[in-house]
Parts: structure tokens; C-alpha cells; sequence
């Protein structure tokens, strides 16, 4: 409780570290608590301080109205239309006619003749009606700066709070028009099964020029957001009263690591029906496994390795750009040409076998490299194609004629060795019109 009062103490502009300030030796001199006495010392430095004395003692008493005493005009602020009241009620009006109730207004009327017997005007009275509704608001703005809130949207009731968390305005508040306002009285509500409600039952509009001038009220923060209208990475520039958002910009946000992040996060969320991510992963993992065997090129950056969405994304920030190219030639066209180059030439997406057909490389993360044919195809070779500079033999997936494997294997010559001899009765009953020669190795590939 000590360390929230010194807070609010500072907030006020009461205290700093080396003790009080001049506001602060001020509203010491009031019997007031600190927000009154520093909304009296605003109102005195505006030339309003009598009717800033009399906002105090409002907001010092009970509620003055009667029930169902009635909803004033719209106005700028629930105070200042209470304090026309109450001053009406000192011009000789009915306290019913005005819709207060007499006592507490009488105790509001001697309290804030009481305050104003201490007040010291600082500056010429407002010249107009509009100039004192603005001298007082910034008074309640110097005493409750903590309190500020912003509408969700216009007219409506609803509000944030910048200290966090939302409230609900009164239905019987004047201020029903401003986006930004103070909330001056707020009252915690609770029922049955319900749970709390923060009512703000007295509120005082704010513009928004008047926060720039309470100090490190405003900040000022950039940064990189995704946004989904327009489907691509932008960059977000927002000036903040706490939560309350006073000001937005949005503009393109140029190639970055964290923009290729969010852009990756955006198509991830649109699921694989939208991008081809297995694709994607088979040309990581073949990129990887290079990387694995050339330690020295640095073809990938170890921060996306493992993500080959992040990959594609790489360089760009909007989803056309990605969907331009699939994501699969994307992870590889997003490498630096050297890194490319070596790609391409030691781990290639197809090898060419003896008999000419060309067939595809199958690359899996954690699992060695493979292609897939007919049996047929592999015909005269004794040994399988490698990758990698000779290096890395790929996994022969050996078909039979219905498209299915018959022998999985990295052997090529053990395998025409030990099980093709079986195979080759088994299949030549099943497939007679296909070629089983009793020599593979002298055999032409068939096409």
C-alpha cells in the first residue's frame, strides 16, 4: 500500500526523488486527499479554482442526484454539468427541480465554500463557457491521470482502461460522444453468479493533444505486425497512453528475419491445403543433408534450419510473394547463389538412371536419401546411384510391375545376388509379358 501511495504521489506530480515539488507543498496545504488537492492546485494555475473547489467537494460526497433524477444533455464532462447544477440550486432553484437531492447537495455546497475560502487563482479567469469546460477538464485530467479510457467504439459504453482491463460508463453519463475520457468515479459492482463489474459512474471528457502534456504519459513504440487484410507484414508504429492506443500507422515493413517469422506463422495458420509444406520440408531436408557434408559453406542459418517454411519465407513479406513460387523451389531459391549451385550439384531433385528415365530424389530429414522405379529399370547395374560427390548411396526402392516394392536396399549387386533368383520365378508367373532375364547385370534396362 506504501509503495502504490508513493506512485501516486509522483503521478499526481506531488513528489519527486528529492521531495516534494512546489504542486505538492500546494495541495499539502489542502484538507484534501492528494487527487482532490491536486485537481484544486490544476484548476488554481487555470483561473478556475472556485469551480474546481466545488468538482472536489463533488467528488468528495456521495452522489448528490436523486434516483432517477434524470440524464443532463450530452455534455463534455459529468462534473462540470453537476457543478451547474449545484450552482443553479445556489441561484435560489428546487433542489427536486434540479434532480439532487437536498442534503448532500447542502453538504456539497458548504464543503466547496470551505475549499474555496483556500484558493489562490494563479491565472485570468476563461474568457468563454468552452475555455473554463477546458480548464477543468485538464484539472480532473492533472488528478485522476491514471484513470484515462478510450470508447471500443463510438457512442458506445464499453471502455479500456490504460492501467489495463475494461469498465462500463454509466447509462446516466452526460459524456456520450468523446472517444477519450477520464474516469473520475469508478465503482466496483458484484451479484450473484456474476462477476465484477468496474461502473464508471462520473466522467470528464479528454483530448487527445491534452495527454501529450502529462508527463511520461505517452509513449511512442514501433514494430512488425501481421496484418490479414492486406496479407502481408507490416511495419506498426502506435503512440500509447498505457493501453489506451492514441494514434496507429501502418506501413510495409521491409525483409527482416522477424518479418519472414510472422509471415511464415500467417501461411502455417492457413494450414497445408493453402501451401505445400510437406513439399516444402522434403527440400529442407534435402538442403540440410548438404549442409551436413559441406560444415564450411554455411548454407543454412541455424535460427530456421529446422523450419522450412521460415525458409521460404526468407526475403519476402506478403503471402503472394510466397505463393508465386511453391514452397518447395522457394527454401531453395531463397539460398545465396553459391549455396544454390552447390545444392543443385550435390544433392540434384532427379537422378538419370542407365536406361533414361529420370527419376526423383525422395528426401526425408533423418532418413537417407531414396528414389523409387521398376525393378526393370535397374537392369545392367551393379551398383545404385549416389549423391553427394559418390558419397551417399541412395535407397533403391525396386518395383514390381503393379507398383509395388519387392526389395528395399543400398546393395544393388548383393540383391541381383541372394534374392533376385527367388524373385525372378515369383514374378515371371505373375508378370509373364515383362522381361526376367536369369543375368540381370548383362540385361538392358527395359523400358
Amino acid at each position: 500500500a506504501l509503495v502504490a501511495a508513493e506512485a501516486l504521489l509522483g503521478r499526481l506530480g506531488a513528489v519527486r526523488a528529492d521531495g516534494l515539488t512546489d504542486a505538492g507543498r500546494r495541495m499539502l496545504s489542502l484538507p484534501l486527499h492528494p487527487r482532490l488537492g491536486r485537481l484544486v492546485v490544476e484548476a488554481e494555475t487555470r483561473g478556475v479554482g472556485r469551480l474546481g473547489a466545488l468538482v472536489a467537494a463533488l467528488l468528495s460526497e456521495r452522489d448528490v442526484r436523486t434516483r432517477g433524477g434524470g440524464v443532463g444533455p450530452s455534455g463534455p464532462s459529468d462534473l462540470s454539468e453537476l457543478a451547474e447544477r449545484v450552482r443553479a440550486l445556489g441561484r435560489g432553484q428546487r433542489a427536486a427541480a434540479l434532480g439532487l437531492e437536498q442534503g448532500a447537495a447542502s453538504r456539497v455546497q458548504r464543503a466547496a465554500e470551505q475549499i474555496g475560502r483556500r484558493v489562490q487563482d494563479r491565472a485570468p479567469p476563461p474568457r468563454s463557457h468552452a475555455d473554463e469546460e477546458q480548464a477543468i477538464g485538464l484539472a480532473i485530467l492533472a488528478a485522476f491521470p491514471d484513470r484515462v479510457a478510450r470508447r471500443r467504439a463510438p457512442r458506445g459504453r464499453e471502455l479500456v482502461l490504460s492501467e489495463g482491463g475494461t469498465a462500463t460508463l454509466a447509462e446516466d453519463s452526460v459524456v456520450t460522444e468523446a472517444e477519450l475520457l477520464v474516469a473520475a468515479d469508478v465503482e466496483e459492482r458484484t451479484g450473484p453468479g456474476l462477476r465484477a463489474a468496474r461502473i464508471v459512474r462520473l466522467a470528464s471528457a479528454v483530448e487527445p493533444e491534452w495527454l501529450l502534456e502529462v508527463e511520461g504519459g505517452t509513449n511512442e513504440t514501433e514494430a512488425l505486425s501481421w496484418n490479414d487484410r492486406t496479407g502481408r507484414v507490416e511495419r506498426v508504429k502506435r503512440l500509447a497512453y498505457g493501453a489506451v492506443v492514441l494514434e496507429e500507422r501502418w506501413t510495409a515493413a521491409p525483409a527482416s528475419p522477424e518479418a519472414s517469422r510472422l509471415l511464415a506463422d500467417a501461411a502455417r495458420a492457413r494450414g497445408p491445403s493453402a501451401f505445400d509444406l510437406e513439399e516444402a520440408e522434403a527440400a529442407l531436408a534435402r538442403v540440410a543433408l548438404v549442409a551436413e557434408h559441406h560444415p564450411d559453406a554455411e548454407i543454412l542459418d541455424p535460427g530456421c534450419a529446422s523450419d522450412a517454411l521460415l525458409v521460404a519465407c526468407a526475403g519476402i513479406t506478403t503471402l503472394a510473394e510466397l505463393a508465386a513460387l511453391p514452397p518447395a523451389e522457394r527454401v531453395v531459391a531463397a539460398l545465396a547463389a553459391s549455396a544454390r549451385a552447390l545444392v543443385e550439384r550435390e544433392a540434384p531433385a532427379r537422378v538419370t538412371l542407365p536406361g533414361g528415365r529420370a527419376v526423383r530424389v525422395r528426401y526425408v530429414r533423418g532418413q537417407a536419401p531414396s528414389v523409387e522405379s521398376r525393378l526393370q529399370d535397374f537392369f545392367g547395374m551393379k551398383d545404385g546411384p549416389r549423391i553427394l560427390g559418390g558419397r551417399v548411396p541412395l535407397v533403391l526402392h525396386l518395383l514390381a510391375p503393379n507398383g509395388r516394392a519387392v526389395q528395399v536396399t543400398q546393395d544393388l549387386a548383393g540383391f541381383w545376388a541372394r534374392h533376385y533368383p527367388a524373385l525372378l520365378r515369383e514374378l515371371g508367373r505373375r508378370y509373364p509379358r515383362h522381361a526376367w532375364p536369369e543375368d540381370p547385370l548383362s540385361a538392358p534396362p527395359r523400358r
